[in-house]
Formats: structure tokens, sequence, C-alpha cells
């Protein structure tokens, strides 16, 4: 079972979650909502909190599904006798 083609996945998870940030503090700033946008402060309003809540929403399951990559990955790199510990 070899793993290929997934390591978009890592920079796919980068790249989505920093022009998330970018779009999101651009939405917050430009209208003037807020003077310096802390990330608790750019999810409080109604059209920055609908991009806050799909950024960070997509951003955690790129990042579980990145996870569960590296850890098939691990297991099917290590030996017999270490997939043990991995497991523990």
């Amino acid at each position: 079972m070899e793993i290929r083609g997934l390591a978009f996945l890592l920079f796919l998870w980068v790249i989505w979650t920093l022009s998330g940030l970018c779009a999101l503090i651009a939405l917050t700033v430009i209208p003037g909502h807020v003077k310096y946008p802390y990330i608790s402060d750019t999810g409080r309003a109604f059209p920055e909190s609908v991009v806050f809540t799909v950024v960070f929403l997509i951003s955690a399951i790129l990042g579980a599904g990145n996870a569960s990559i590296m850890y098939r990955f691990m297991i099917i790199r290590s030996e017999q006798s270490e997939r043990r510990h991995i497991i523990c």
C-alpha cells in the first residue's frame, strides 16, 4: 500500500489557511469594522463571521486529513517491531 499524490494536501492546507486569513483581515479592515484585527475580533460581525467559520472549518478538515496521512505513512514505513510503539 503506497501513499502517492498526497503531498499537495500539506500545501493546500497552508495556502488555504493563509489566504483565508488574509481575506478575512481585508474584509474586516477595509470597511472599517475594526482598527486592529485580532482573530477574536474578526468573527464578531456578520460577513466576517461567515468567512471566519468557513475558513477555519476547512482548515480543520485539511489538518485532520494531513495528520491521518502522516500517521499512515509512519505505519507503512516502520518495521514490524516498531509498529507497536507507533500505535501506542
